[in-house]
């Protein structure tokens, strides 16, 4: 037997990233348009901010990473995001 009233929890989206806000919630049955299933999203206002936002060690500031990176919400300290830096590499291709 199916349960056609069923609901689910929804989180709004609002920068489209497919990572929700906890802030604004609604329960339906079926997703609506501007939400999504997850309510894990690190600035619901910036599509490039969300939990797989990967950011590049420069360790001394200068624009070049060495390579080493971490996925995560926040940056921690001397990481940037790749569109901060200059190259993610030290070395000529």
């Amino acid at each position: 037997m199916i349960d056609e009233f069923v609901k689910t929890t929804f989180y709004q989206d609002t920068d489209s990233d497919q990572y929700g806000s906890g802030l604004v919630s609604t329960e339906a049955c079926s997703m609506p348009v501007g939400y999504t299933t997850g309510a894990n999203d690190c600035n619901d206002l910036d599509a490039r901010l969300n939990p797989t936002t990967q950011r590049w060690i420069d360790a001394d500031t200068d624009g070049f990473s060495s390579g080493s990176s971490a996925t995560q919400c926040t940056g921690p300290a001397n990481y940037a995001m790749p569109g901060q830096l200059v190259t993610t590499s030290n070395f000529a291709a």
